[in-house]
């Protein structure tokens, strides 16, 4: 039976998901505790894209093997790559991955910070100080420990990030993208037009915040695991990033 499930949605079934479901039930902790409304649960995620793509991109500094699809035939043959060691007890940059983590850094600022902070701002009636509570920033960083936990998993255990380039590094970072455009076009929009319809079939002015909340939060939850358990393969190719 896991195996037929597995053919139908391609998961990785193990514990894998249970990172994002722990998050997401955090979710529902703040909204029953704290009185979380969607402002909160907006500026959280936001702040977890933001973590994400600030630690893998840094690690991708670290990576020692080049990207396949990029320069692995300009530097197959290099023997001894140069690097830079700005301190001593931190592994060593290598030069090759600065030109990629850049270029990636302006791609992560535009979409990453840039969009969701101005949307953020222009959607919300909280002023960006007010969102700071002492409940977010728990939340805040309960994220920054869980993301800094699976960097250590991924990549600095066992020295990982020497045999690994920094491809897999920023991959990282782009899902938690792919996640939000799958969440707007399988959940905001369908969820809107579903609850703006019902309002106009029965005559209702206006539906409890509570319930507009749940409407959303629970579909987000299944996309969120189903997103993080996925295998996604990207390629770094000069044009841009291929899924």
């Amino acid at each position: 039976m896991q195996e037929r499930i597995a053919e139908v949605l391609p998961l990785r079934l193990h514990s894998d998901h249970l990172p994002s479901v722990i998050e997401h039930l955090a979710l529902y902790v703040g909204i029953a505790v704290f009185q979380w409304s969607l402002t909160e649960i907006a500026f959280l995620y936001v702040s977890e894209i933001v973590v994400i793509n600030i630690l893998f991109p840094t690690v991708a500094l670290f990576a020692a093997d080049p990207v396949e699809t990029l320069e692995s035939d300009h530097w197959r043959g290099e023997t001894q790559p140069r690097t830079l060691r700005p301190v001593q007890w931190l592994p060593p940059i290598y030069s090759r991955n600065l030109k990629l983590a850049g270029k990636y850094a302006v791609f992560a600022f535009i979409f990453v910070i840039l969009i969701p902070l101005t949307a953020l701002s222009e959607f919300s009636q909280n002023t960006p100080q007010s969102l700071f509570t002492m409940s977010t920033l728990m939340a805040i960083g309960g994220i920054c420990l869980a993301q800094l936990r699976r960097v250590y998993q991924e990549f600095v255990s066992d020295q990982q990030y020497q045999t690994q380039s920094p491809a897999e590094a920023l991959r990282f970072g782009v899902i938690p993208l792919l996640e939000v455009l799958m969440i707007l076009l399988c959940v905001v929009v369908p969820i809107t037009v579903i609850l703006v319809a019902g309002m106009f079939a029965t005559g209702i002015d206006a539906i409890e915040s509570q319930v507009v909340l749940w409407a959303y939060l629970l579909p987000i939850g299944v996309v969120r695991v189903y997103v993080r358990g996925a295998e996604w393969d990207f390629t770094f190719t000069k044009g841009g990033i291929q899924l």
